[in-house]
């Protein structure tokens, strides 16, 4: 039965062959499905401007963070390769422009 309103054969003429009972009951079938379609789309095209309206803001907010550490590593000679190397391993210390520490021999 599935097959018959569902999927066209080429055994059959859809349009003669079919009895009318299954052709409205296909054609009301199709119509749910698109519909059940729209307002999946719909929906879709709601949840994502409520995502944008959202996050927008904390992404831009992010992205001008991103700049502004990315410019103060460039002003501290930082690069960003550097940066995430050390970010990888923190315990390294790429840049060290401290002077080296005096030892304090204590004469007694």
């Amino acid at each position: 039965m599935y097959r018959i309103y569902c999927k066209k054969s080429k055994k059959i003429n859809f349009d003669n062959d079919v009895d009318l009972e299954v052709t409205n009951e296909y054609n009301s079938h199709m119509s749910v499905l698109k519909q059940e379609i729209t307002n999946l789309k719909k929906e879709s095209q709601e949840s994502a401007e409520t995502i944008k309206e959202e996050y927008e803001p904390l992404l831009k907010a992010n992205n001008e963070l991103i700049n502004q550490i990315n410019d103060l590593k460039e002003i501290n000679g930082l690069s960003v390769k550097d940066t995430i190397e050390n970010s990888i391993n923190p315990n390294i210390n790429l840049i060290d422009n401290s002077p080296p520490q005096q030892q304090l021999i204590k004469i007694t």
